[in-house]
């Protein structure tokens, strides 16, 4: 059976227009309730949706931090091992100049969407 997805506003909404045309002050305890029952609903998924944000940049910030680590290690064994690759200066600076700032862009965009600022 398949989930209806309703708007939280549009509910809330409703069941003000149907306390307005209701004439019975009866009506009101009940959707007094169910206002209070949508709104629970509301910050319980906003609660579940902040921790599953909170869980995925864990995981890809230290998916990041291992990528940036590996690449300081594979700096660090070229130039060990530059004398017998025999690559020119030029060479390494380039190899190592390009890459290295697209590996730093690439963390500078992940933690941007991972760490958005407060505001946004």
């Amino acid at each position: 059976m398949a989930q209806q997805s309703y708007n939280i506003q549009d509910l809330l909404t409703s069941i003000k227009a149907e306390v307005r045309k209701s004439k019975s002050l009866a009506a009101i305890p009940d959707m007094a309730i169910e206002t209070e029952r949508l709104r629970k609903e509301e910050y319980e998924e906003k609660i579940e949706g902040l921790k599953q944000d909170r869980e995925e940049r864990k995981k890809y910030a230290f998916r990041y931090y291992l990528l940036a680590v590996g690449w300081l290690a594979a700096v660090i064994v070229l130039l060990v091992c530059n004398k017998k690759l025999g690559l020119g200066e030029n060479v390494l600076l380039m190899l190592l100049g390009t890459t290295t700032a697209k590996i730093v862009a690439v963390l500078i965009v992940v933690a941007k969407y991972l760490f958005p600022a407060k505001g946004k």
